[in-house]
């Protein structure tokens, strides 16, 4: 009784797995179905046409246009082209002077750091030292 039951099962299951398969594709074709036309859009009266670029002609942008200042504007400096830059040139020579003389300042100082703090090690050093003779003895 039971493997009759259990082959009448697999066999109901079977047919339904099939109806619903076939349901499906049945559904699918009706719902894919599409009524395709094809209508050539109208063409204007007067199309839009525009003209080539001619390669030979380049194309200039426009100059930019600034506005005219009128009166005293404090944002503002005037600057002369006729200047001579011997004026310039001895400014660089003392700003780069004075930037040598601060790296040869900063150079000493550290030296003079590097020094105290190895002397201040090596005193610390001997006091430990002794420290650790007289332990010993």
């Amino acid at each position: 009784m039971r493997l009759y039951t259990r082959i009448r099962k697999n066999k109901e299951d079977k047919m339904k797995k099939i109806s619903l398969g076939l349901m499906l594709i049945a559904g699918m074709l009706l719902s894919l179905n599409a009524d395709v036309s094809m209508i050539a859009p109208e063409t204007p009266e007067h199309p839009i046409v525009k003209p080539p670029i001619d390669p030979e002609r380049p194309i200039r942008p426009k100059p930019i246009v600034r506005p005219v200042l009128y009166g005293n504007h404090h944002h503002t400096y005037v600057t002369t082209t006729d200047s001579n830059c011997d004026q310039y040139i001895e400014i660089i020579k003392e700003k780069d002077a004075k930037i040598e003389a601060l790296i040869q300042e900063n150079t000493r100082l550290k030296e003079e750091a590097q020094a105290g703090l190895q002397q201040r090690l090596k005193e610390d050093y001997d006091r430990e030292m002794q420290k650790f003779e007289e332990r010993r003895k």
